[in-house]
């Protein structure tokens, strides 16, 4: 499988020095952070946080190690897919480990002999893609199941679908039961593309537009921050021992939903105003300042 490190557009922000968006985190940590590294749970999003169009960088690999190695629960949290994720995964190298896919709707397990989806919350395609092409006829249409391919009616960009994709027939893809719906109109502006998408009655879905033209649709209630709540009470983790670091609109809840919430530089208004600090863009490794953030205040 060819990799793909599709990741939002370049910073426009000034360089930031690694050691000052150290201190900046540093400063920021809540003071009733447990008393160990051991408790901690650190949720990671990965387009715009940890990923830059080459990969992952060593300074984030590196700091994401140390604090596993000290026995953090290090979880990341994505709207991509199980075909999606997987390339990522081969890149950050993780053994083992838990991974919330698909906006919450996917949780997988990572084992050494490969990844499995524990559970998948899934619904009917149909509605969605009938409201969206009556409204909508040029939209372009994508749907994904469990852990199979991804199935379109008309062939997306090249490049921006990652992992194994067939063209099928409409009736298909409206037949099927799917964990996500991607709707993507090429041609529009972001903005644009979210206004046009907030006229439909999409109320008993969740939905979440991305940085282009681009919205995921899940079930309803499904989001990070649910499946994370819900792994921190399966892993017994106390709440106030949660971080999370992200930057898109689909990372709001989970920013809210942690102890200790972290927007990237580059992130929207929206979703800053949702976190308790800001760091650096992903180019200059933002988050692997707040993972070194966490190194240095457990003196690991």
């Amino acid at each position: 499988m060819k990799k793909s490190f599709l990741t939002p557009p370049p910073t426009s922000l000034p360089f930031i020095e690694f050691e000052t968006q150290v201190e900046a985190s540093l400063h920021a940590l809540p003071t009733d952070l447990p008393a160990t590294a051991a408790e901690l749970l650190v949720a990671l999003d990965i387009d715009g946080t940890l990923l830059t169009e080459h990969g992952v960088t060593e300074v984030v690999r590196s700091r994401m190690r140390k604090l596993s190695e000290a026995g953090a629960q290090i979880m990341i949290a994505t709207g991509r897919g199980y075909n999606a994720v997987l390339p990522f995964l081969e890149e950050l190298r993780i053994p083992t480990g838990w991974v919330v896919a698909s906006n919450g709707a996917l949780l997988l397990r990572v084992l050494p002999e490969g990844v499995e989806v524990v559970d998948a919350e899934l619904f009917a395609a149909a509605p969605v893609i009938d409201l969206v092409l009556e409204r909508h006829p040029d939209a372009l249409i994508a749907i994904e199941g469990e852990n199979s391919g991804t199935l379109v009616f008309k062939p997306f960009p090249e490049g921006e679908l990652i992992g194994e994709w067939h063209t099928a027939e409409i009736d298909i893809l409206r037949n099927a039961l799917v964990s996500k719906i991607i709707v993507r109109k090429p041609h529009v502006e972001r903005d644009e593309f979210d206004a046009q998408m907030s006229l439909l009655d999409l109320s008993e879905y969740q939905i979440a537009v991305g940085w282009t033209a681009w919205m995921d649709v899940i079930k309803k209630g499904i989001s990070k921050a649910w499946r994370l709540e819900e792994m921190r009470k399966k892993l017994r983790i106390c709440a106030h021992s949660t971080i999370a670091v992200g930057d898109g609109t689909n990372d709001i809840e989970m920013l809210k939903w942690a102890h200790f919430g972290v927007a990237m530089g580059d992130a929207r208004d929206e979703v800053k105003q949702a976190a308790q600090a800001i760091t650096g863009p992903v180019e200059y490794d933002g988050a692997g300042a707040v993972l070194e953030a966490l190194i240095r205040h457990y003196k690991l």
